[in-house]
């Protein structure tokens, strides 16, 4: 019989073959670094994904357009729909040096991701923070999430009864994007996930918040 094997192939465990962004600070000109897999050595065995339908047209064009993947061949893919959806925001931030990093990250990302569950009132596990796999094993460790649910508790009020209304960040799949949802958003124990890309795939997600290094 035939079978068909998927994967990525701009990801890979090994140091050596993984891809980054460089950035330009004097042109702001976006580059890719890394190697790109060599499909003449497979013959006309690698076919590339002709179709989709988890993107919306907006979100195709902006990873297009800002390099979000090293090789996007958007003129022959083809959407499977014709939702158009809202258009993605970009936001850039500087960082002067490494000693300020995790508060730098703490400031953005409590802020960014708690505008979608308290302004548009969106279940915060139908929120997630991704980063590119080897940014978050970089930057993100369990004393900065534990930093991120602090910093969270002191942008609310504080209730007069304890009842834990306060949105909180996990990095498990199980407690945020995959929890059961409470029709009432008040006693919904969903928490906002924030984790690497590689863990979400295949997953549907309302807002989604990309962070990587450039």
């Amino acid at each position: 019989g035939h079978f068909w094997i998927c994967f990525d192939t701009f990801q890979s465990r090994l140091p050596k073959h993984r891809h980054s962004l460089v950035g330009d600070r004097v042109t702001g000109e976006v580059k890719w670094v890394g190697k790109v897999l060599d499909k003449s050595l497979f013959g006309d065995r690698i076919i590339t994904l002709q179709s989709m339908f988890r993107l919306t047209n907006e979100n195709t064009k902006y990873i297009k357009e800002n390099c979000l993947l090293p090789e996007m061949e958007i003129s022959t893919t083809k959407m499977t729909h014709h939702v158009e959806g809202l258009k993605a925001s970009n936001t850039s931030v500087n960082v002067d040096s490494l000693e300020n990093v995790e508060d730098k990250l703490i400031s953005v990302i409590s802020g960014a991701a708690l505008r979608a569950t308290q302004d548009k009132n969106i279940h915060p596990g139908k929120c997630a923070v991704l980063l590119p796999d080897s940014d978050f094993k970089l930057l993100i460790s369990d004393s900065l999430v534990e930093e991120l649910n602090k910093k969270v508790k002191q942008m609310y009020v504080k209730f007069q009864f304890d009842n834990d209304l306060q949105p909180q960040f996990s990095t498990s799949v199980t407690e945020s994007l995959q929890e059961e949802h409470n029709t009432d958003i008040k006693k919904c124990k969903c928490k906002l996930f924030i984790g690497p890309v590689s863990q979400v795939k295949g997953l549907t997600i309302q807002v989604v918040h990309f962070l990587h290094l450039v």
